[in-house]
C-alpha cells in the first residue's frame, strides 16, 4: 500500500486535519522490480565492456609507441602516419570511452540534494578553465539566488556547455555568458550563451543524441557524447533542455528547472502576517 498524506491548513498555516490516501500499488512494485533488474543487467553489462575494453586499448596505445619510439628514424613517411593515425583513433576511442564512464556515473549517482551558492560553484568551474588562452571569457552574472539540488550534476551541465562554447567558436574573442531567469509555468532557466558557430534550426533536437556529430573529428575534436552527458543530468535533476540557436550568431543553451530548486522559505513568506 502507498499512503500519501496532505494536512489542511487554516488562514495561518496551522494543520487542523490530516487527509490520508492509501493505494494498492502491488502490480506497479513487480513492475519496477523487473524494471530495475532489466536495467542493473544492462548497466552491469555496459560498465564491464567499457572496462573490459580499456585494457587492450592502453596495450595497442603502447606498442604503438615502442613501434614509434624504436622505428621512428628509419620508417618512411607512409608507414609512419599509419602509426600516427593509429594513435590518434586509439586516444579518440579513450576519449569516448572516459565520457561513457561519465554517462554512467550520471545514471547512477547518489543524489546529494543540498543548498549551495551558485556564485560558488561558478568560481570553482571558472577555475577549471583558468588555463585557457586569454581571448577565451567566461561572463558569469553578479546574482544569483540560492539554489537547492543535486550541485554535482549542475556542474557537469555548465563544465560540458563552456567546453562546447569554446571549441565550437570561431570568433577572435570567444565568449561564454552563464545567467539565470524565471520562465513560465513556475520555472526557472539557467542558460549559458557563447558567440560560437552556430547550429541550424533542423539539427536541434539531433545534438542531444548519443554519438551525433555535426561536423568532421577534423573539423572539431569531440566524441558526440558531451551534449547526452548535459541532457541525461538534466533530466536527473527534474529538469528539461532547449536550445536557441542559427548558423553564425551563436547558441543559448537552457536549463528549464523547476522553481523548488530555489532555496526560499515559501512557509514564512505565505503566513507572514500571521
Amino acid at each position: 500500500m502507498a499512503w500519501t498524506n496532505k494536512a489542511i491548513l487554516d488562514q495561518c498555516g496551522q494543520a487542523v486535519e490530516i487527509l490520508a490516501v492509501g493505494t494498492d500499488v502491488t502490480e506497479q512494485k513487480r513492475m519496477e522490480e523487473a524494471l530495475k533488474k532489466s536495467n542493473q543487467e544492462l548497466t552491469e553489462y555496459s560498465y564491464a565492456l567499457t572496462h573490459n575494453l580499456k585494457a587492450p586499448l592502453r596495450a595497442v596505445h603502447n606498442y604503438v609507441d615502442f613501434l614509434l619510439e624504436d622505428l621512428g628514424d628509419t620508417l618512411e613517411e607512409k608507414p609512419k602516419s599509419y602509426l600516427e593515425g593509429m594513435k590518434k583513433a586509439i586516444i579518440q576511442s579513450d576519449k569516448q570511452f572516459k565520457d561513457l564512464e561519465i554517462l554512467y556515473h550520471i545514471k547512477n549517482h547518489l543524489m546529494n540534494v543540498e543548498p549551495f551558492d551558485m556564485r560558488e560553484l561558478l568560481a570553482e568551474i571558472k577555475s577549471i578553465f583558468n588555463g585557457t588562452p586569454a581571448q577565451e571569457l567566461i561572463i558569469t552574472h553578479p546574482q544569483w539566488p540560492v539554489f537547492r539540488g543535486e550541485k554535482f550534476l549542475l556542474r557537469q551541465i555548465l563544465n560540458n556547455l563552456i567546453n562546447n562554447g569554446f571549441k565550437f567558436n570561431s570568433a577572435d574573442i570567444k565568449r561564454v555568458e552563464i545567467g539565470w531567469q524565471p520562465s513560465t509555468d513556475n520555472r526557472i532557466e539557467i542558460f549559458v550563451r557563447d558567440n560560437g558557430i552556430g547550429i541550424e534550426p533542423q539539427y536541434h533536437e539531433q545534438i542531444f543524441q548519443l554519438f551525433q556529430r555535426l561536423h568532421t573529428e577534423s573539423q572539431y575534436e569531440g566524441t558526440g557524447i558531451g551534449l547526452a552527458i548535459v541532457k541525461r543530468a538534466a533530466q536527473r535533476i527534474g529538469g528539461t533542455l532547449r536550445v536557441e540557436s542559427a548558423i553564425g550568431k551563436g547558441s543559448t543553451f537552457y536549463v528549464i528547472l523547476p522553481s523548488s530548486i530555489l532555496e526560499v522559505n515559501r512557509q514564512e513568506k505565505l503566513y507572514a502576517n500571521c
